[in-house]
């Protein structure tokens, strides 16, 4: 688990914890980050692993739960009620159970969508210049001309550099930069080779770069340089995760001078605007997960006591504490943090929700709602709940990273071996394309070069073989305080 030094061994969350799980005790042995993987790894391959290891959810699952060393949960399913309830309400988590029904890892699940990435506007320089919010991809380029003309700045960051940004303004288009999912056909495809959506985006790039309209340092600066700029106010337009540019001000000797709002996603030239989850409620695959040794002396206990994890008693006092002390159950049925909690909006209060041992990442169930507003400043609440509302109107669309199945060892190899060359030429050109040393009218060059370096149709042939993940209904909850 992830332990947090800095929180007193008595805090509340702990507490409330240990009066619940009886006499059981256990021997901690911290690694630091750096000799991680090579320890699990190494005790892994050896088959002499701990009762309990937080791992990589995906390689640990492919790799060795058909060696036998992994205890499978899915064997002790007559005491683990609570994870059966999860597998059922949660497609998501049961993404790594195997053809054979073994469940190897047990990893975090979310509650609800979470779309933590919002456009930011630089809200006292649109003010100051009478600009209005971009709804499309050609104002966004008007409003970047203007700022550029008045202030003789770049109005657009590019903090995670030319390769970030590709994501960024991909959300006016379409993220299928690779091999991707549609989701009405059910089959996988490679974009580029399907549709404008990745060359839209790096046109729209290219004019950023070309007319100065972004920062073109961006590559050669590091992020705290980049990130100087935009305390310095010398940004207009950036597309981060909520709160971003409310964080990023603090521990400055100057307080920032600006304000910043969220807009949604204008549309690009197919009419169509996207936003990206974090939640990881369908997206994807999980990453980090608790596994146990198959050898342990009593598998059972181990079974029944992660179990315990995802039963509601202890998700609520993970999540809310204590009722009556730091949250209460409103008229609206809904868990509220009381003026004692203290959470980012409420920084001042007298009872924190921190914990030594964390499960954020790898464990248990963690209430988005709760999350949000613990930890969120008020910006991301309110970006958050604007693409929320957006979703549920229809102004806004879901970019759906659709989980790839589970692949033989064989195959990962094919794929392996196919994409990585692919995706080492794609960034080179991607580069290229975008400062203009290579010509769009050579697109079709680029699209014959990335044939030559793999066969993309037998990856895609493998996974289309495969039998996909059902995703099921996506949950979106305004965090409401």
């Amino acid at each position: 688990m992830w332990v947090d030094f800095s929180t007193p061994e008595d805090n509340l969350i702990d507490a409330e914890i240990y009066k619940r799980i009886g006499n059981i005790k256990f021997d901690w042995d911290l690694t630091g980050w750096d000799d991680y993987y090579t320890k699990i790894e190494t005790t892994m391959a050896a088959g002499d692993l701990y009762d309990i290891t937080v791992v990589n959810a995906i390689n640990v699952t492919t790799t060795y739960g058909p060696t036998g060393v992994l205890l499978d949960f899915n064997a002790y399913k007559d005491i683990m009620p609570n994870v059966q309830v999860m597998a059922a309400q949660y497609p998501a988590f049961n993404y790594l159970v195997d053809a054979e029904d073994h469940r190897y890892v047990l990893y975090n699940q979310k509650t609800s969508d979470w779309p933590n990435n919002a456009w930011t506007y630089n809200k006292t320089l649109f003010e100051k210049l009478d600009l209005k919010i971009p709804t499309t991809d050609a104002e966004l380029l008007d409003v970047l001309r203007k700022i550029k003309a008045a202030e003789g700045f770049a109005g657009y960051p590019a903090v995670y550099g030319s390769g970030g940004i590709v994501g960024e303004i991909g959300t006016m288009y379409g993220l299928d930069t690779s091999i991707a999912f549609d989701q009405e056909t059910r089959k996988w495809y490679y974009g580029p080779f399907e549709n404008d959506n990745y060359k839209n985006t790096l046109q729209f790039i290219n004019t950023m770069w070309n007319e100065g309209l972004m920062d073109l340092e961006a590559d050669t600066q590091s992020q705290d340089q980049s990130l100087a700029k935009m305390v310095a106010g010398k940004w207009a337009l950036a597309y981060y995760w909520e709160g971003f540019t409310e964080l990023m001000g603090y521990g400055t000797s100057t307080p920032v001078d600006w304000t910043a709002g969220s807009f949604i996603t204008p549309k690009g030239s197919g009419g169509k605007n996207y936003t990206i989850f974090a939640s990881g409620l369908y997206d994807g695959m999980p990453t980090w997960g608790v596994a146990c040794n198959a050898k342990s002396e009593h598998p059972e206990l181990l079974a029944a006591f992660f179990d315990m994890c995802y039963g509601e008693d202890f998700s609520t006092i993970y999540n809310w504490g204590v009722e009556g002390l730091t949250y209460y159950v409103g008229t609206d049925g809904l868990k509220h943090f009381t003026p004692a909690t203290k959470t980012s909006m409420n920084p001042n209060g007298t009872y924190a929700l921190s914990r030594g041992i964390n499960y954020d990442s790898h464990l248990g169930i963690l209430d988005m709602r709760s999350y949000v507003l613990k930890t969120m400043p008020a910006s991301a609440i309110e970006a958050n709940n604007m693409n929320i509302e957006a979703l549920k109107s229809g102004k806004l669309m879901p970019w759906i990273n659709q989980p790839r199945p589970t692949l033989s060892s064989a195959e990962n190899d094919i794929y392996s071996k196919t994409m990585t060359p692919i995706g080492t030429y794609v960034s080179e050109m991607q580069i290229k394309f975008i400062t203009g040393t290579e010509s769009f009218d050579n697109w079709d060059v680029f699209l014959a070069g990335i044939k030559d370096k793999g066969d993309i149709d037998q990856v895609l042939e493998i996974l289309n073989s495969k039998e996909q993940v059902q995703l099921g209904e996506r949950i979106y909850e305004i965090a409401t305080p």
